[in-house]
C-alpha cells in the first residue's frame, strides 16, 4: 500500500514536470508496448513514402532490472528534483535488503546481501528503472531513438543509395549507447540484439544485390534479418504484415485445438470467455498496425476468427457465420482494426498522450499544441504519395476522427464512448 501511494506521488511529479524523455513508453500512464509500435511504423512508412529505407536495430540488455546502480540511481533522483528527505526515502528503501534460495524442503540457502537492482515484482522497480535511464536519448546523435523500459529502438532513414552510410551513422550510436550501459553497470545482450532493413521490395533488391551489408557491435557481425521480434510483433522488411499474420493464425487454430478436447464440458458463456482471453486479446494486440496490411492478410485473420466464433457457437464448419456475430455482438476483423484505431485515436486526442503521437494529430489541426482544451474540428489529412501511407495508422486514424466525429465524443467516458462505437459498427453493414 505504501508503495503504492509513493509511486503515484512519484508519478504525478514525473508528468507535471515532464522529466522522463517523450520516446520513453514504459511503465507510463497513456502509453504502451502499442503506441511505441504506432509511433516507429508510422516513421518507417513515412520514410518508404518518401522512397527512403529504414535501419532499425533493436537492443536487448542482460538482466537489466537486477543490475542497477542503487547509488547512481540515487544521485539521479537528487538530480531529477527529488528532495532530500524523498532521495533518503528511497535509499532506505533500496538498502540492506537480503534474499535465499529454497529448492525444496531440504536444501536453503544462506541469506546474502542484494547489492545491486531495483526489486522486481514491485510496483516502484520498473518505474525507478525507467527514471534510471531518463538521460539515455541524450546520448543518440544520429539516428532516432525509442524505448519501452529495456527494450531500445534505434533506427535511422537513408536513400538506397546511401545505405552503407546509414549503417555507419546506427554502429557509432550504437557505440555511445553501449559506452552508456557500461558507466550504468548494464550489460548488452549483443546474442540476441537484433537488425533489419525495411523498405520497398526493389530497394531492398537493388541493396542486397551489391553486397550483403551487416552491423559490426563490439566486433561481433550482427546480420540484417529477414523478420525481427519488435515488442511481440513480427516487423518483415517490407513491412507487409505477413508473418505476424501467419503467426497469428497459427496460434489461433493451435488455441482452437487444444480447447475443442474439452468442450463437450463447457457451457457457452465459458466458450466465449476463453476465447475472448485467448484469441480475440491476441488479436486485438496487433491490429491497430494492420491497417496498412494486405487484404489477403485480413482475409487470413477472418478465417481464423471465424472458426473462434464457430467454437463459441458449437456449430460445424458449413453453417453460416454472420448471424452468429451478430447474435454474439462480435466484430469482424475489419471492424475489429476501425474500433481500435478509433479507440486509439479518442484516447490521444482526450489525453493530449503520448506526446509524440499526439503531436503528430495536433499539427494538422489549427488548435495549439498547449491548448487544455478538448479538440472540437476535424483533422486535415497527411498528403500522401504511396498507397501504404495512404493505409497507415495516421492516416487511418484522421480518417475515421472526422467520419465518425470523435471530436464529438471527447467529452464521454471511455466506457461509454467504446460502447457507442462498438453498437454503431454492429449496426453498420459488414466491410
Amino acid at each position: 500500500m505504501l508503495e503504492k501511494i509513493v509511486h503515484e506521488q512519484v508519478c504525478e511529479n514525473v508528468e507535471q514536470n515532464e522529466i522522463l524523455s517523450p520516446v520513453q513508453s514504459g511503465f507510463r500512464k497513456h502509453h504502451s508496448t502499442i503506441t511505441a509500435l504506432l509511433k516507429v511504423t508510422n516513421d518507417i512508412n513515412m520514410a518508404m513514402d518518401c522512397g527512403k529505407m529504414t535501419v532499425l536495430s533493436l537492443l536487448d540488455l542482460s538482466k537489466a532490472f537486477d543490475c542497477v546502480h542503487t547509488e547512481l540511481l540515487l544521485v539521479k533522483l537528487k538530480m531529477l528534483g527529488f528532495s532530500s528527505s524523498a532521495a533518503k526515502w528511497f535509499e532506505s528503501y533500496l538498502s540492506e535488503r537480503i534474499i535465499r534460495v529454497k529448492a525444496d524442503e531440504n536444501f536453503l540457502s544462506d541469506w546474502t546481501s542484494i547489492l545491486a537492482g531495483v526489486p522486481q515484482g514491485s510496483v516502484l522497480g520498473p518505474l525507478l528503472f525507467v527514471l534510471y535511464l531518463f538521460d539515455l536519448p541524450h546520448v543518440v546523435k544520429y539516428c532516432n531513438i525509442h524505448m519501452y523500459a529495456d527494450d531500445v529502438q534505434l533506427y535511422v532513414h537513408s536513400t538506397p543509395a546511401n545505405i552503407n552510410e546509414a549503417i555507419r551513422l546506427l554502429s557509432l550510436d550504437i557505440d555511445n549507447v553501449i559506452n552508456y550501459f557500461q558507466n550504468h553497470n548494464l550489460i548488452l545482450n549483443v546474442e540476441k540484439t537484433q537488425a533489419i532493413i525495411i523498405g520497398y521490395g526493389q530497394n531492398l533488391k537493388n541493396v542486397y544485390s551489391n553486397h550483403s551489408p551487416s552491423l559490426v557491435i563490439n566486433d561481433k557481425n550482427i546480420p540484417f534479418m529477414k523478420t525481427v521480434k519488435n515488442l511481440g510483433v513480427i516487423f518483415d522488411e517490407t513491412l507487409s504484415w505477413g508473418p505476424q499474420t501467419i503467426a497469428l493464425v497459427k496460434n489461433v487454430f493451435g488455441t482452437l485445438a487444444q480447447l475443442r478436447r474439452n468442450v463437450d464440458f463447457m457451457p457457452m458463456h465459458i466458450r466465449k470467455l476463453l476465447i475472448n482471453a485467448l484469441v480475440f486479446s491476441r488479436i486485438d494486440y496487433s491490429v491497430p498496425l494492420l491497417t496498412d496490411g494486405f487484404q489477403y492478410n485480413i482475409d487470413k485473420l477472418q478465417r481464423a476468427q471465424n472458426a473462434a466464433v464457430r467454437f463459441i457457437s458449437y456449430i460445424a464448419r458449413h453453417h453460416h457465420i454472420t448471424p452468429l456475430y451478430l447474435s454474439l455482438r462480435i466484430l469482424k476483423i475489419e471492424q475489429r482494426i476501425k474500433l481500435k484505431v478509433s479507440v486509439y485515436i479518442w484516447k490521444i486526442m482526450k489525453t493530449q498522450r503520448p506526446v509524440y503521437l499526439y503531436n503528430l494529430f495536433i499539427n494538422l489541426t489549427n488548435l495549439n499544441k498547449r491548448s487544455t482544451r478538448l479538440c472540437s474540428s476535424i483533422i486535415t489529412i497527411p498528403t500522401h504519395r504511396t498507397s501504404k501511407y495512404k493505409k497507415s495508422f495516421v492516416v487511418t486514424a484522421c480518417r475515421a476522427y472526422n467520419d465518425l466525429k470523435i471530436y464529438d465524443l471527447l467529452n464521454l467516458s471511455f466506457v461509454t464512448f467504446k460502447k457507442k462505437l462498438i453498437s454503431f459498427m454492429l449496426q453498420s453493414p459488414s466491410e
